[in-house]
């Protein structure tokens, strides 16, 4: 059961990178030149939304997933990429979700606040609006990476290794790579661990230089 769950996964997230990408980047390319017949203010919180989308995609699902899937103990399992990585997804991640809000809010003064509709519904105020969003959800992620993620390398959910039960990758600080340290990490948020072969993404694998 856990293998099939492992390939759905991995045939999720290809198909996602796949289609998700390439109409992400021409949606892009379409809004940024301005013949769609919208306003400026909206044609920036599309563009934002559709960019922030696409980071989600490369840092989340290609870096990270796919990564994990098809190519386990990469270079981009070592410290610092991983967490450029982490803080990348995070940041890209809130920022989807909250421009959406503020676009959102953004649509609600052009229906409803006629008289606040001129001074709000600019430009300019959409870029500061934007700017500061992306701003606070950056920091955000760069606070969230309180150290431990900092030297959490990306999942291997390739599978255990040969002899173990799936329900572990291997002890902490075990050495099983020449050149690489390797451990699970699967810590909850009240601090404990806990392992299940029937999780859609298994253990975490911890690769650091030694």
């Amino acid at each position: 059961m856990h293998g099939i769950i492992l390939s759905a996964n991995k045939i999720y997230y290809m198909i996602l990178a796949v289609i998700g990408v390439p109409v992400n980047l021409l949606a892009i390319m379409i809004l940024s030149r301005g013949n769609c017949g919208l306003s400026s203010c909206t044609t920036c919180y599309l563009v934002a939304m559709a960019a922030s989308d696409l980071i989600v995609l490369i840092s989340e699902v290609i870096l990270r997933q796919i990564n994990a899937y098809y190519f386990p103990l990469s270079f981009l399992d070592i410290t610092p990429v991983c967490s450029i990585i982490y803080v990348s997804s995070t940041a890209a991640t809130s920022c989807s979700v909250w421009f959406t809000v503020t676009f959102s809010f953004d649509r609600f003064v052009t229906i409803c606040c006629q008289k606040l509709k001129t001074k709000y519904c600019t430009k300019r105020n959409a870029v500061v609006v934007l700017s500061t969003t992306c701003t606070v959800m950056s920091l955000n992620g760069i606070d969230g990476d309180d150290g431990e993620t900092g030297r959490v390398g990306l999942a291997s959910r390739a599978g255990p290794p040969p002899g173990q039960d799936g329900l572990s990758l291997a002890g902490p600080q075990g050495n099983s790579f020449p050149g690489l340290s390797v451990c699970s990490v699967t810590a909850s948020s009240s601090g404990t661990q806990s392992h299940s072969p029937l999780l859609l993404l298994p253990p975490i694998v911890m690769v650091t230089v030694s």
